[in-house]
């Protein structure tokens, strides 16, 4: 499990944007799950969670995907 925790505003919405979209694909492709919650009194926490065994994936792919996550967030928090 990776797990992401903030304390910033939280959930704007209930609608999925561009980065749920690309965790919840992640997960899919790893036989996993992932999830967005709103903390109280504010921020959000999300969780990628993927089994170890009785899947096919890879060391690679769990990698390539997270760099692909978290660089597209940081261009993204660039433009704030």
């Amino acid at each position: 499990t990776l797990s992401v925790k903030d304390n910033g505003s939280g959930i704007c919405s209930s609608s999925e944007n561009r980065g749920t979209k690309q965790c919840k694909n992640l997960a899919k492709q790893l036989g996993g799950t992932f999830k967005r919650v709103p903390l109280s009194p504010q921020g959000t926490l999300c969780e990628l969670t993927w089994p170890l065994a009785g899947r096919n994936w890879s060391l690679a792919k769990v990698s390539y995907g997270l760099k692909t996550l978290f660089l597209k967030a940081l261009k993204y928090l660039k433009k704030l």
